[in-house]
Formats: C-alpha cells, sequence, structure tokens
C-alpha cells in the first residue's frame, strides 16, 4: 500500500494500493465500502467532515473523490514549489497532503522538506 488514511472517529479507513486503486473500508464491520480506479499513489488526505478523500500522484496532479460513493469529482496539478522559507529555493516532489481542519483548504509538501506548503 502506498497510501493509508482514517477518517474522523477512525469509522472508515482509506487505503491507496500501488497508485492504482482507491479503497474505502467500514473499520467497524471490516467490510469493504468502495473501490475507484486510478488514484495516484503518493498521497492520501481525508477532510475532518468525511466528505472528501484527496490523492496526490508522482506527477503532482491531486483528484478529489467524494468520501461516501468513491465517485471522483476533480483533478488539479500542483505548481511546482518555486521558494522556501529560507530564500534557498524548494526542490522534490510533491509528497504529502492534508485538509486544514475547516476542509476548505488541502496543503501539500515536498520531498525534501525546503518550500512551505502549497495550498490548494
Amino acid at each position: 500500500m502506498d497510501a493509508l488514511a482514517l477518517s474522523e472517529k477512525n469509522r472508515y479507513l482509506y487505503a491507496d494500493v500501488d497508485g492504482r486503486t482507491l479503497t474505502s473500508w467500514d473499520t467497524r464491520t471490516g467490510t469493504l465500502r468502495w473501490r475507484s480506479d486510478g488514484s495516484g499513489g503518493s498521497g492520501l488526505a481525508v477532510d475532518s467532515d468525511g466528505r472528501w478523500v484527496a490523492t496526490l500522484s508522482g506527477d503532482g496532479t491531486v483528484w478529489l473523490w467524494d468520501a461516501r460513493t468513491g465517485d471522483r469529482l476533480a483533478d488539479t496539478a500542483l505548481p511546482a514549489p518555486d521558494f522556501s522559507w529560507s530564500g534557498t529555493g524548494g526542490t522534490g516532489v510533491q509528497s504529502r497532503l492534508a485538509f486544514s481542519p475547516d476542509g476548505k483548504h488541502l496543503w501539500s509538501t515536498t520531498e525534501d522538506s525546503t518550500s512551505p506548503p502549497n495550498a490548494a
């Protein structure tokens, strides 16, 4: 598995397997809720309300999914980092995702952690 995330209150587990399949499991019953193809592979985040799942591919594309149904809702390419807090220039590919607590922003970081997160 390339990425795992739990929903708030640990009710659902989301798994991105080999960048090809995104699955959702009910942790109380152990049953598969849904499975969707083409997930991305290198990052995974669930918003605090359990409405959306975001996945990140190695090329910086983010996909937004409906957390209840597994339907892909949108995609966007993240900009390559071009600055850092130290002024040395950000490097590396996007590697992690996180939703803001209110679910209105999605943040990403780069592999080498030299640049501040990009908001999408």
